[in-house]
């Protein structure tokens, strides 16, 4: 099974190997995929690549992108090598049980639970998706 760059433990644990510890990543990755994970992952948010004066143009620019047409992209002209079968915007029949079985307890989405918590009282309304179909009438 694959293993994001920092694992093990409980969330604590895990939040201090990423300000503590050294990403490492496997060597069967090119240098290319190598250099774009570093840059995203950067621990000095001002450093990590997209966050200079260039912004999302450094990302798309780097050398791990080159065979993308980033306009064709955003116009939706080119055809996914793979595309999901899908029952609706909330099926989930394309994620490992493993994902969708997992409590909510120790998702990064649970709820607060604490009296004196930062976010009582917050409420929070998510956006519509990203990545939609365009609306037929433009």
């Amino acid at each position: 099974m694959l293993q994001p760059p920092f694992f093990g433990g409980n969330r604590d644990k895990i939040q201090q190997k990423i300000v503590k510890e050294k990403m490492k990543l496997p060597t069967y990755l090119s240098s290319e995929v190598h250099s774009l994970l570093k840059g995203l992952l950067h621990k000095e948010a001002g450093r990590r690549l997209g966050s200079g004066p260039g912004g999302s143009d450094e990302i798309k620019n780097h050398k791990w992108f080159k065979a993308v047409n980033w306009k064709k992209l955003e116009a939706r002209q080119i055809t996914p090598s793979f595309c999901p079968n899908v029952a609706g915007q909330t099926c989930i029949a394309n994620f490992d049980e493993c994902w969708t079985s997992m409590p909510v307890l120790d998702s990064p989405v649970a709820s607060p639970v604490a009296a004196d918590s930062n976010f009582v009282g917050f409420s929070y309304v998510r956006p519509e998706p990203f990545l939609q179909k365009p609306s037929p009438l433009g």
